[in-house]
């Protein structure tokens, strides 16, 4: 049954949706579609999620950074409206034919997407099991027929790789969308030359700091985030010290921990 009553969006941290990133990066270099630690293009994956709570919407954009087509359910209809009010996916729609037709163009493109479909998780995804529509990921809540699903090859999308050090910037005033992402993107592009090209998983990093702003939404984007070695660390930062009109502007963090300039 659909749920018609107004419920809160509630949005995940721009770090869990940075790690469920690096997840899926990872298991596309286990199943060998991208050398370890470089950038895979998912084009032409089916990221199948089941209920669109923070930790659900984290897989929803995690998957079309990385190029995926994503399926995203909720029984909760205003929350699903809300995702495409906030720029969060591409598509709402309210039956599953309505959302093959748009995924199966965009998979056949090996393009990315996001639809989200206004119907309950458990029954889509038996409609999926019955249908023969077999998701390369799935994430979210475990139901009946994902386990059959999982028999004919789908995998979760668990936590990824954690490690270094976790560093946020946003703007230090709340200004506009259209003033503060040139500022974020100045930043963005000082963390990615900031990190160390030999290291593992740099790849992986810049490619999400170039794409992510694109597919955070308004109500997302506002922070930015990456993953940085100490030494990357100390590069960024001094790179910011030195745009005094920049660092005026900014509120970065190192582990929780306010970066003063």
């Amino acid at each position: 049954m659909i749920a018609p009553d107004k419920v809160e969006l509630l949005t995940p941290a721009v770090a869990d949706v940075f790690d469920a990133y690096i997840a899926l990066e990872q298991m596309a270099g286990q199943r060998g579609v991208a050398e370890l630690g470089h950038a895979a293009w998912l084009g032409g994956w089916l990221v199948a999620v089941l209920d669109v709570d923070a930790r659900g919407i984290a897989a929803l954009v995690a998957g079309a950074v990385s190029g995926a087509a994503v399926l995203a359910v909720d029984a909760q209809r205003a929350r699903v409206k809300d995702l495409l009010r906030y720029g969060i996916c591409d598509f709402v729609v309210n039956d599953l034919d309505e959302a093959l037709r748009i995924l199966k163009n965009e998979v056949r493109k090996k393009q990315p997407v996001s639809v989200c479909l206004s119907a309950d998780a458990e029954k889509t995804a038996l409609e999926m099991m019955e249908r023969g529509l077999q998701p390369e990921v799935l994430a979210g809540r475990h139901v009946a027929g994902t386990e059959t699903l999982v028999e004919r090859g789908s995998r979760w999308l668990h936590g990824g790789d954690k490690s270094g050090t976790l560093v946020t910037w946003r703007l230090r005033n709340e200004t506009a969308a259209w003033a503060a992402g040139p500022v974020l993107t100045r930043v963005d592009e000082l963390a990615s030359a900031a990190l160390e090209d030999a290291a593992d998983g740099t790849p992986l990093r810049r490619h999400w700091l170039q794409r992510a702003p694109r597919y955070l939404g308004r109500k997302l984007a506002a922070e930015r985030c990456v993953r940085m070695r100490d030494v990357e660390v100390g590069r960024l930062v001094d790179a910011v010290r030195q745009d005094s009109a920049l660092a005026a502007k900014l509120v970065m963090m190192r582990d929780g921990a306010t970066v003063s300039f």
